[in-house]
C-alpha cells in the first residue's frame, strides 16, 4: 500500500496521513497506534500487541493495525484528539469506537479485555 512502510515497528507498518485517512473510511475496524521513537510507553504497547494474540483469529481478516509516527505526523494526533504517545484509537468507517491515551505497563491485562470486547462487537 502506497504511504506504508511495511517492516514498520515490530511488524506493524507505519502510515502516513493519507494511508490512515483512506483505511478509516473502509469497513474495516481499524486500529491505531500513536508512537514515538523516545517514549518506552510506545514501545512497551507494540511489543506487547505484537507478542500477544489479540490481532489473530477470527478477526484478523477484517482487523487492521498500523503506527502513526506521533512525533513526525502530531496533526494526526490532534485530529483524534490524541495529546500522547503511547495511545491508540480503534475505529470504523471513520467513528471512533475506542481510545486509550497512554499505556503504563500495569494496563496490559484490561486493554486486552477491552480491546478484543470493542473489536468483537464491531464485527
Amino acid at each position: 500500500m502506497e504511504g506504508c512502510t511495511m517492516n514498520g515497528k515490530n511488524g506493524f507498518p507505519v502510515w502516513d496521513s493519507a494511508t490512515l485517512s483512506q483505511l478509516a473510511q473502509s469497513d474495516k475496524v481499524v486500529m491505531v497506534i500513536f508512537w514515538a521513537d523516545y517514549c518506552p510507553y510506545s514501545q512497551s504497547l507494540v511489543e506487547y500487541l505484537a507478542s500477544s494474540d489479540l490481532l489473530t483469529g477470527k478477526i484478523a481478516d477484517r482487523f487492521v493495525v498500523g503506527i502513526i509516527d506521533n512525533s513526525q505526523l502530531q496533526e494526526v494526533g490532534c485530529q483524534y484528539e490524541i495529546g500522547s504517545t503511547a495511545s491508540l484509537v480503534i475505529m470504523r468507517q471513520r467513528e471512533i469506537l475506542y481510545s486509550e491515551l497512554g499505556f503504563p505497563p500495569y494496563k496490559k491485562l484490561w486493554l486486552a479485555q477491552k480491546i478484543r470486547e470493542v473489536v468483537e462487537a464491531a464485527l
